[in-house]
Formats: structure tokens, C-alpha cells, sequence
């Protein structure tokens, strides 16, 4: 049973890589550098686009909180609040 099923998903992956493919082919096919479509299509695959969720210790964030948490930590890590450096200041006079 386990082999049929494996067949059947290998299938279909198999047959959606070829639709993927068949697609992006004619994407390339109907780019044309008159219109810019060419340049626009370029800089879109050469651009990096951030994760969509922030990673907390190599997991991701499903929830809200867990990521307001782990970009709350993050922040913390960064920067220093200025009232201490302030304070620091006031004891140096």
C-alpha cells in the first residue's frame, strides 16, 4: 500500500515540476525588452525578499504573540535604552 501511495506522490510532483516548468517557459517566451518586460522580470527574481515570519531559536513563529515576542527579544539584543546612557552621563558630572 505504502509503495502505491509513494508512487502516486511522485507522480505528482513530478507532473507539477512539468506544469511549473511548462509555465515558466512561456513566461521567457512572451518577454519582450520593448515593453520592459525583460528588465521588470529580472528585477523581481533578483530581488530578495525577507522570511515572512521571524525565526525564534531555528523554529518558526505560527502565532502573533511568539512573534511580537521574539522581535520584542530581538530589539532587546540590539539596541540599549538611552535613559541608561543618560544616567551614565549625569553620574560622570
Amino acid at each position: 500500500m505504502n509503495a502505491i501511495i509513494n508512487r502516486l506522490q511522485s507522480s505528482v510532483t513530478r507532473r507539477l515540476i512539468e506544469r511549473r516548468n511548462d509555465q515558466w517557459s512561456a513566461t521567457l517566451e512572451t518577454l519582450d525588452h520593448e515593453d520592459q518586460s525583460k528588465w521588470r522580470t529580472t528585477k523581481r527574481l533578483m530581488r530578495i525578499t525577507p522570511p515572512s515570519r521571524l525565526v525564534i531559536l531555528e523554529e518558526i513563529a505560527l502565532k502573533n504573540a511568539e512573534e511580537a515576542e521574539g522581535l520584542a527579544d530581538n530589539l532587546d539584543a540590539q539596541f540599549k535604552p538611552m535613559y541608561n546612557l543618560w544616567c551614565r552621563q549625569l553620574l560622570r558630572q
